[in-house]
């Protein structure tokens, strides 16, 4: 019998794509804390709290940190992954795709390896995208049983 391991590129794009909903949850949250209309009214009751301004800064720093070397998987944007202007985050999953499917290895160390910056990091955010064994199972299995020759 033969085992083959291979990483599952499916579970870490739902996995990514999940982190991207949660992100923008609760960054919109924070921005609806800040936001004031034209005329001065608004903003939420916690508009004026430094602490909230302080934890905004650290998310979006450590968001946006960047890593050395890693064979050019170097930020976020560079699996697709990209920041937009209001701090939320958008997904290009075909960029996305593409990283897990070429290079695995770089994008599990970039998501949960040593992108530190500030206070905060990314890694303790970030799903667990080690690879899983699957032996004879339907679908897109990834493992694969086969009998040896006598």
């Amino acid at each position: 019998m033969t085992l083959s391991l291979a990483p599952d590129a499916s579970q870490a794009s739902t996995a990514v794509s999940q982190f991207v909903t949660a992100w923008n949850k609760v960054i919109g949250d924070i921005n609806t804390q800040f936001a004031v209309s034209p005329n001065g009214t608004g903003g939420g009751p916690l508009e004026a709290d430094n602490n909230l301004r302080d934890i905004q800064n650290q998310l979006l720093a450590a968001i946006s940190g960047s890593i050395s070397g890693n064979s050019g998987l170097v930020n976020l944007a560079s699996i697709g992954i990209n920041l937009n202007t209001d701090g939320t985050l958008s997904l290009d999953s075909g960029t996305l795709s593409n990283a897990l499917n070429t290079n695995f290895a770089a994008v599990q160390n970039l998501l949960q390896g040593n992108l530190r910056r500030g206070r905060v990091s990314v890694q303790h955010a970030q799903p667990d995208l080690r690879p899983h064994a699957r032996l004879d199972r339907p679908g897109p299995a990834r493992a694969s049983r086969r009998p040896t020759s006598p």
